[in-house]
């Protein structure tokens, strides 16, 4: 009877600890709340303390103060501050400001800066190594380098940061970092590019930000970048570029967004960026102060991009500028009020075979059904150039102007 009634007793036990939470039963899964205060009165006073002492899925919530500290994040934690304009984290020019190798880590309403004196280059506000994070609701400013820096980090979320003033990038990814989201950010005077993604990055989406002021271009993708949805940005007043492709970035759409005022050009694909669609854009006064440079679009070296449903008006120079391109369609777009509606350039060395080759390579680009200004009856004539580059010893002869039609342009804007 008593080895019977043990048992009974066990079985109960067991019932009743498969039933009660972990929390309750002191398990490690228990999600704590763990209060900072620089001033004291809470768990810490220091934001590392915190995490040290924190276990996986814990939220460190940081009272308003001035945290003089380089964070590392090494545990799944949410980092939540109380107020992002009086909740701050000031490195002091020792080196990055928050550390984040920690997957799932959630970073919010802080203040993030260096006030590096020394002006020590090379030190982000926000460094990720890990992946699935959100960083949103921060201010990024007055970092010695990049103000977040993403290296081989893939799926996570930047959101609603204001990102300004940083030494270098504002946002930069690089090196296979994949499928992370850069939603509804301001970018702004940044010394160099406001969003800067290379080295064989795909499968990223940067929309609805606002991208401003920065002294290169809006943004900048370079070297094999695949498979990113540009759409529904403001990019302007920038100092280079609005958008700006090149070595071999493929697959890329280019939608929606409003790229006015930049001092390059609107957009530039450049040296093998092929097979992007670039439609729906306001492409409006950019160019404001490199005479040289083109107005609206450039495509130089790439192929089979479509272009298409775009306003491009009101650049200087060119709206549409095609340099060595081949197989590239320009449908339907609005181009109004440019100094030269569109252009293109070859370019044949040697033989007259080679020329012969360049000559057929003009006729692949193609001009379909674009309001160019005003109602035309008859085909529109846009104007180009071949340089044949015959002898080494002589100048280039040109061969101009050479003429590739719009045959059906429509009769009013779309």
């Amino acid at each position: 009877m008593l080895k019977k009634n043990m048992v009974i007793g066990m079985v109960i036990s067991l019932i009743v600890m498969y039933f009660i939470p972990t929390d309750f039963a002191g398990g490690k899964n228990f999600k704590n709340t763990i209060y900072v205060d620089d001033d004291g009165g809470a768990d810490y006073t220091k934001i590392n303390d915190a995490i040290n002492n924190a276990s996986d899925g814990d939220t460190i919530y940081v009272y308003s103060g001035i945290y003089y500290e380089n964070i590392k994040v090494y545990k799944s934690v949410k980092l939540i501050g109380e107020n992002r304009n009086t909740t701050i984290i000031d490195s002091q020019g020792s080196g990055d400001v928050i550390n984040i190798t920690a997957n799932q880590v959630t970073l919010s309403s802080f203040t993030i800066q260096n006030t590096d004196t020394n002006h020590h280059i090379g030190q982000q506000g926000i460094y990720v190594k890990s992946h699935y994070n959100i960083i949103t609701n921060n201010k990024i400013i007055d970092n010695w380098s990049h103000g977040i820096f993403l290296y081989r980090a893939s799926n996570n979320i930047i959101s609603n940061n204001i990102i300004t003033h940083n030494k270098h990038y504002g946002i930069y990814l690089q090196q296979q970092s994949n499928k992370n989201q850069l939603l509804e950010n301001e970018v702004s005077y940044n010394i160099g590019h406001g969003i800067h993604i290379s080295d064989y990055s795909k499968d990223n989406t940067i929309s609805g930000n606002i991208i401003t002021e920065n002294t290169g271009s809006g943004i900048r993708l370079h070297y094999a970048i695949t498979s990113t949805s540009i759409h529904g940005n403001s990019i302007k007043n920038n100092h280079k570029q609005g958008i700006y492709m090149d070595a071999g970035s493929d697959n890329n759409n280019i939608s929606n967004n409003i790229i006015e005022d930049n001092k390059g050009m609107g957009i530039l694909l450049d040296l093998w960026c092929n097979n992007n669609v670039i439609s729906g854009n306001i492409i409006a006064n950019n160019n404001r102060e490199y005479y040289n440079d083109i107005g609206g679009i450039g495509i130089g070296s790439s192929s089979n991009n479509i272009i298409s449903g775009n306003d491009i008006r009101d650049n200087k120079r060119e709206s549409i500028y095609i340099y060595k391109a081949t197989n590239n369609v320009v449908m339907k777009n609005n181009i109004m009020g440019d100094q030269n509606d569109a252009s293109f350039e070859f370019i044949a060395e040697g033989t007259l075979k080679n020329l012969s080759s360049k000559i057929r390579d003009s006729f692949t680009n193609k001009f379909i059904r674009n309001y160019w200004g005003r109602i035309r009856l008859m085909p529109k004539p846009i104007t180009g150039k071949i340089l044949w580059d015959w002898h080494p010893s002589y100048a280039p002869l040109e061969i101009s102007p050479w003429i590739v039609f719009d045959w059906h342009p429509a009769f009013k804007p779309y």
